[in-house]
C-alpha cells in the first residue's frame, strides 16, 4: 500500500461503497498489476491467469465487471467471494483498476453506479498524484544529468586514458540512476560494435560483438534513433533481448554527425523508472559521453603528438651531434625506449640472409648477434611490403630469434638508405601497439634511414652511389652538429647526407616538435618564447622534417649560448609549395661574415643547416647586425617535382634474400 493519504482516504471509500474490502489497482508495462493502494485485503495475486484477464477485459473494454465464485483473502481471515471491477482511466499510457469486494453479498446495478462514480473522483486524485510525481522526478532526473555532466566534464580533466574514462562513465551512469546493468559499446573501424565497459551485465553480454546494424545495439548504432524495450523483445527491425531485463534504455553516442557507439541502460523490473522521460535524460546523457569521448580522443592525440614530437626532436638533435653510426643508433634507441615508454628497441642490419644486431636498449640479455632470415620471416614480408607491421610474441615457438625475450609484443619498422637495409623493433612486455604506434614506427625509420645515410656520405662525402641504393636519384641533405667543430673550414662543417624518399609522405609533426622545442626551450632559459604557425600544415617527407628540425634546433642552441635574448619568436608558414620558418632574437646579434651573410666562426653550425636547406631544394638566410638581435630564415619546398618516387623494394629484397 502506497504511504501518504491514500490509507484513510481509501477506507472512507470502502464503507461509502459498502465494500469488505477494497484496491486501487495499476496496470505494470509488461501485461503484469499491482496494488497501489488497498483496504482490508490481504496478499492478492493480481497477477493469476484468472484475475489478470478479468483486469485486462475491463481496462480494455472500459466497462465494468462483476463477478462470482472468486476467492479473495481478506485481512481480518475472511474470504471474500464477489468481486466488482470498475476502470480508473488516468493517462493514454496509464491505466487502473478499482476492485471491490464482498463475502457473501452480490454487487447491484445501483453499486455499479456508485462504483463508476467513485472511480471517477480516484482518476483526478491519482492524475494529480502522478502529475506531482512525475514533475519531481524529471526535476530529479534534471538534477541527476547535471550532476552526471559535472562529474564527467571533470572526469575527461583528470583522465586522459579513454578506457578509464568510460569505466568511469558506466560507474557513474549506474549509480546515478540507479541502473542494474550499464554498458557502453564502441565501433571499431571495421563497423563492429564491442563492449568497452560495463556493470551489472553476464558474461555473455560482456563478450557480444555486433556489427552496425545488427541486433539490438547494431540498430541504434545504424539509425541513430533511441529505444525502451521491456521484456522479451518481438520486433522485425531487429533481433535480441535479455531475458533477464524487465526495461532497458539503448541510445546512440553520437558526436556531431557521427556515431561513436550506443549507451545501454538496463533494470531488473518493468517499471518505475521514468519512461519516456528517462529515455530523453538518457539522450542529453549520451550527447555529454560522446562530447566526453571526442574531447578524451583529442587530448590523447595531442599528448601522443606531443610525445611524438618530442622523439623526432630529440633525435634531430642526435643527428646533429652524431660523429659515427653506432653512437647515432646507441644514442637514438634510447631516446625512443625512453620517450615512448617501451621496454626493448632494437635495431638490426639486414644482408645477405641474415640479420646483424647493430644496437639495442632495454633487457635484451641473449639476444644474438647474428639471426638468419628465413623464407617465412616476417622482416622478408615487411621490406617487401615496406609499411611497419605488428608481431606478436607470446609464444616462445612462434617468437622470432631478433625479438628479445622481454617483448611480448612488437612492431617492425624499416630503415633503409644508402645500400643498406636495417630494421627498427620496437618491443614491449605488456599491452599491445595500435595503429598510431605501428605508423609513427615507419616515421621513425625513415627518419633514423637519414641518419644513417647522412653519416655514411659524411664518411665518404665524394663515393658515388653505390647499385644497392634503394631508391633512383638520391635527395641530399645536410645533417648539422650541435657542437662546433674543430676545425672552422668550410670543408670541415659541410656535411652533405643522402635522404632516402618513402613512397607515401609522412604526416608533417613539424608544427608540434618546433611547439615542444621552443617549450622546452623557454623551461630552461627563462627567456620570453612564443610560437606561432599560419596556413595548413602539409605532408611532409622525412628529408624535408630533419632539415627543419635542424634548423629550429641549431637556431634555438645559439639562442641559448650566444644570443642573451630576451625574447624569441618561431613562425612556421604553411604555403602550397613550400614552408617558410623563422626564428626571430632580440638578442646581442653578430656581425655577419661573407656574401649572402655567412656567420662567423661562433655560428659556424649554422653552416652544416643551410647546406641540409639547400639539400633539399630550400634555402637558408641569416640577418643579424650587432645589438639589433638575429634572424634565421628558412625555405623548404614541400615537393621535389623533379625527382620522381623512388623505388627501392628490389634493393631492400636483395639485402633480405
Amino acid at each position: 500500500m502506497t504511504a501518504g493519504p491514500w490509507p484513510a482516504r481509501i477506507e472512507r471509500l470502502a464503507t461509502l461503497l459498502d465494500a469488505d474490502g477494497l484496491a486501487i489497482v495499476l496496470a505494470i508495462v509488461g501485461g503484469s498489476y499491482a496494488t497501489y493502494a488497498a483496504h482490508d485485503l490481504g496478499e492478492v495475486a493480481w497477477g493469476a491467469a484468472a484475475t489478470a484477464d478479468l483486469l485486462t477485459r475491463t481496462i480494455t473494454q472500459r466497462s465494468t465487471t462483476r463477478t462470482a465464485g472468486v476467492r479473495v483473502a481478506l485481512a481480518d481471515g475472511r474470504v471474500a467471494d464477489t468481486l466488482l471491477l470498475t476502470p480508473v482511466a488516468l493517462t493514454d499510457t496509464t491505466a487502473a483498476v478499482l476492485a471491490i469486494v464482498r463475502v457473501g453479498r452480490p454487487f447491484s446495478d445501483g453499486d455499479v453506479t456508485a462504483a463508476t462514480r467513485v472511480a471517477a473522483l480516484v482518476a483526478l486524485d491519482l492524475r494529480d498524484a502522478h502529475a506531482r510525481w512525475s514533475a519531481s522526478h524529471a526535476r530529479r532526473l534534471l538534477e541527476d544529468r547535471a550532476r552526471l555532466s559535472r562529474e564527467i566534464g571533470a572526469a575527461v580533466a583528470g583522465e586522459r586514458d579513454p578506457d578509464t574514462l568510460i569505466r568511469r562513465i558506466v560507474e557513474r551512469v549506474a549509480d546515478v540512476f540507479g541502473a542494474d546493468g550499464v554498458s557502453i559499446m564502441l565501433t571499431d573501424a571495421a563497423g563492429t560494435l564491442t563492449v568497452r565497459s560495463s556493470t551489472g551485465l553476464s558474461e555473455v553480454a560482456r563478450m557480444a560483438r555486433r556489427k552496425i546494424g545488427e541486433g539490438i545495439a547494431g540498430y541504434v548504432a545504424k539509425t541513430a534513433l533511441p529505444l525502451r524495450l521491456t521484456g522479451a523483445v518481438k520486433d522485425e527491425r531487429f533481433s535480441g533481448s535479455d531475458p533477464s531485463i524487465g526495461e532497458a534504455f539503448v541510445v546512440p553516442l553520437r558526436s556531431g554527425v557521427r556515431t561513436l557507439g550506443v549507451l545501454s541502460v538496463k533494470y531488473a523490473s518493468r517499471s518505475g523508472h521514468g519512461g519516456d522521460v528517462l529515455l530523453r535524460t538518457l539522450q542529453d546523457v549520451a550527447e555529454d559521453v560522446a562530447s566526453a569521448l571526442a574531447l578524451a580522443e583529442r587530448l590523447r592525440q595531442a599528448d601522443v603528438d606531443r610525445r611524438d614530437a618530442i622523439v623526432l626532436y630529440e633525435l634531430a638533435r642526435v643527428a646533429l651531434a652524431a660523429t659515427d653510426e653506432r653512437t647515432a643508433l646507441r644514442d637514438a634507441v634510447a631516446v625512443i625506449r625512453g620517450a615512448l615508454s617501451l621496454d626493448t628497441v632494437v635495431v638490426w642490419e639486414v644482408s645477405r640472409g641474415a640479420m646483424r644486431l647493430r644496437a639495442a636498449a632495454g633487457p635484451v640479455e641473449g639476444l644474438p648477434a647474428e639471426v638468419a632470415v628465413t623464407a617465412e620471416d616476417p622482416v622478408r614480408a615487411m621490406l617487401d611490403e615496406r609499411r611497419p607491421r605488428r608481431i606478436s610474441a607470446r609464444s616462445d615457438a612462434r617468437r622470432p630469434a631478433w625479438i628479445p625475450a622481454a617483448a611480448t609484443e612488437a612492431v617492425i619498422a624499416p630503415v633503409a638508405g644508402g645500400g643498406v637495409s636495417n630494421v627498427l623493433v620496437l618491443g614491449r612486455s605488456a599491452g599491445s601497439f595500435s595503429d598510431v604506434h605501428v605508423e609513427f614506427a615507419g616515421v621513425l625509420g625513415a627518419f633514423l634511414a637519414s641518419v644513417l645515410a647522412g653519416l655514411r656520405e659524411r664518411r665518404e662525402p665524394d663515393a658515388p652511389p653505390r647499385e644497392a641504393v634503394p631508391f633512383q636519384r638520391p635527395t641530399l641533405v645536410a645533417m648539422p652538429r650541435a657542437v662546433e667543430p674543430a676545425s672552422s673550414s668550410p670543408s670541415a662543417m659541410v656535411a652533405p647526407v643522402a635522404m632516402p624518399r618513402v613512397m607515401e609522405p609522412v604526416p608533417s609533426r613539424l608544427s608540434a616538435a618546433a611547439s615542444n622545442a621552443l617549450q622546452e626551450f623557454r623551461d630552461h632559459s627563462g627567456v620570453d618564447a612564443r610560437f606561432w604557425a599560419t596556413g595548413t600544415e602539409r605532408q611532409v617527407e622525412p628529408a624535408v622534417l630533419t632539415a627543419a628540425l635542424s634548423v629550429v634546433a641549431e637556431a634555438l642552441r645559439n639562442v641559448s649560448e650566444h644570443a642573451r635574448a630576451g625574447h624569441v619568436e618561431v613562425t612556421i608558414r604553411y604555403e602550397d609549395e613550400q614552408v617558410v620558418l623563422a626564428i626571430e632574437d632580440d638578442g646581442v646579434g653578430f656581425q655577419a661574415g661573407g656574401a649572402g651573410g655567412q656567420a662567423g666562426p661562433r655560428w659556424s653550425g649554422l653552416a652544416r643547416v643551410r647546406e641540409a636547406t639547400e639539400a633539399v631544394g630550400g634555402q637558408l638566410l641569416v640577418r643579424s647586425e650587432p645589438g639589433r638581435g638575429t634572424t634565421v630564415r628558412a625555405t623548404i619546398p614541400l615537393h621535389d617535382d623533379e625527382h620522381g618516387p623512388y623505388e627501392w623494394s628490389s634493393a631492400v629484397a636483395r639485402d633480405a634474400g
